[in-house]
């Protein structure tokens, strides 16, 4: 599974994977993780999120369906 910028920082802002966590050991980490038959819907689901709520600067958590989840929520350096 390929590992863009919006997957990574959403999966570090999930706390899926560390801060200092390098995108080679995200990559494999991911591939644990991720049922292979999801893994295109995982990739295009996470590259949307980044994209379109998770983003690197001003991300819209009061949008986010995964506030509930996530222990960067409204932290605009996460």
């Amino acid at each position: 599974m390929a590992i863009d910028t919006h997957i990574y920082r959403v999966c570090q802002r999930l706390g899926l994977i560390g801060k200092k966590v390098t995108a080679d050991k995200a990559h494999e980490l991911m591939e644990e993780a991720v049922n292979p038959d999801q893994v295109f819907t995982f990739h295009i689901a996470f590259i949307t999120h980044g994209r379109q709520v998770c983003k690197a600067q001003r991300p819209l958590c009061e949008e986010c369906i995964l506030a509930t989840h996530c222990p960067s929520k409204d932290n605009s350096t996460a």
